[in-house]
């Protein structure tokens, strides 16, 4: 019986996508509340080392965690569709070699579905910026998968 991976990250997906749901469905002030409480941890984290408490704060005067947020979250729901899409491909005797083209398209979609979804949110707002933001954040985790993958397949060409 073949192993059906490409469920595992359909799973992973979903939860995440739920996850990231969760928290664009947070009105304004427990939304603040939560990057406060997440800004905190890191400063406090950073002051173990010399200079980290005001190297932090600096970093996130520069970056915003909020952005570091949005970025990252869609980094990482860019490796598991990435990934999920590569193993259903490969399952399914479809191609070895398929185009991330349609991973790059499902993630916008879902970033901007989100923005949209948030703008019914009490004090919250929806923004193309964040668009562009998640996308390229989904994008960076398609372009790190991709990679991967790519240097898996070599590795079990030449073993």
């Amino acid at each position: 019986m073949k192993h059906k991976s490409y469920l595992l990250f359909a799973f992973l997906i979903a939860a995440w996508l739920g996850i990231i749901f969760l928290f664009s469905a947070q009105p304004w002030p427990n939304s603040f509340h939560t990057s406060s409480a997440v800004e905190q941890k890191i400063i406090s984290f950073a002051a173990q080392f010399a200079g980290g408490e005001a190297v932090a704060e600096q970093l996130l005067k520069l970056f915003p965690l909020r952005k570091i947020a949005h970025f990252t979250e869609y980094m990482i729901l860019g490796c598991f569709s990435t990934a999920g899409y590569w193993y259903y491909q490969r399952e399914k005797r479809k191609t070895e070699h398929s185009s991330v083209l349609p991973v790059m398209g499902f993630c916008a979609l879902l970033a901007a579905l989100d923005e949209f979804h948030q703008a019914f949110v009490p004090g919250r707002t929806s923004s193309i910026w964040d668009v562009l933001l998640d996308s390229v954040g989904a994008f960076t985790g398609i372009f790190l998968s991709a990679c991967v993958i790519k240097k898996i397949r070599g590795m079990k060409k030449q073993g």
